[in-house]
């Protein structure tokens, strides 16, 4: 459960180069170009998240990466995460401990990290 007064904003990864299985690729140019205009979308309304939460693929990475370069300054750093919303208990026990405006670019929607 996410503590009251608390922001947690779900952003899902650019599109990787191919359209492969490979968990470890990289950012297009549309995907890094969309990962951008996120960042840009938060920044414009009033978002500005005091963490960055990226899993450690590439793509997650790059994603966060661009998020940060265009959120206000002071930028946010970016921490990195477990692969995955795989153990529900220990991402609610992450959340609760989180600053109170928080960010992660992982490879599930939102919709796939509340059913897990």
């Amino acid at each position: 459960m996410v503590p009251d007064g608390h922001i947690l904003i779900f952003i899902r990864h650019g599109k990787r180069l191919r359209n492969q299985a490979d968990r470890d690729e990289h950012l297009s140019e549309p995907g890094v170009a969309m990962a951008r205009r996120t960042g840009e979308w938060l920044r414009s309304n009033g978002f500005s998240p005091s963490v960055l939460l990226s899993t450690p693929w590439h793509r997650t990475r790059e994603t966060a990466a661009q998020v940060q370069g265009k959120c206000a300054d002071p930028r946010p750093p970016i921490q990195r995460i477990g692969g995955g919303p795989t153990e529900r208990e220990r991402w609610e026990l992450l959340v609760e401990t989180l600053p109170t405006r928080a960010a992660i670019v992982a490879h599930h929607s939102t919709q796939q990290f509340i059913e897990r």
